[in-house]
């Protein structure tokens, strides 16, 4: 929030490469475990990184870069979509933060194992409803990359 940068400059004036390091800072700190805390999952480093940008604290077209890369969703999340059935992420789609592509691992009854990819943009109507640690699942964590 450049609370501690010299001389309190506005965001306009930081140089631009601060301005990308911000964001890769904050990322990269907050999905880190540190001893004191747990790791945040990407998605809610995202929601507030997202938030911060909304109130100028963080630059919003490096947030908007960023997100085009990353995704609100990045890949690896573990999402539950909204008709239940449960992936994780395996790829972003640009400009579309909300709607990743997806593997899906099981359907809506999570027993059966499903292999299929979804891609949220090309299906109206379906989204991801929620994110969770999937760090419990017994699935390999490579599987679906």
């Amino acid at each position: 929030d450049r609370s501690g940068y010299p001389r309190r400059k506005a965001l306009v004036n930081v140089n631009p490469y601060s301005r990308v390091v911000m964001v890769a800072d904050i990322y990269c700190a907050m999905t880190a475990g540190r001893s004191y805390r747990q790791a945040y999952t990407p998605y809610a480093v995202m929601e507030f990184m997202t938030r911060e940008a909304v109130q100028g604290r963080i630059d919003r077209d490096v947030l908007r870069a960023f997100m085009r890369i990353c995704s609100l969703y990045p890949v690896g999340s573990w999402v539950v979509l909204s008709d239940q059935r449960v992936g994780k992420v395996v790829a972003t789609n640009g400009d579309k933060y909300d709607r990743p592509i997806v593997k899906i691992f099981f359907d809506k009854d999570k027993r059966t194992a499903v292999r299929e990819l979804v891609d949220l943009a090309a299906i109206e109507g379906l989204r991801i409803a929620r994110t969770f640690d999937g760090s419990k699942l017994k699935i390999d964590a490579m599987e679906g990359f």
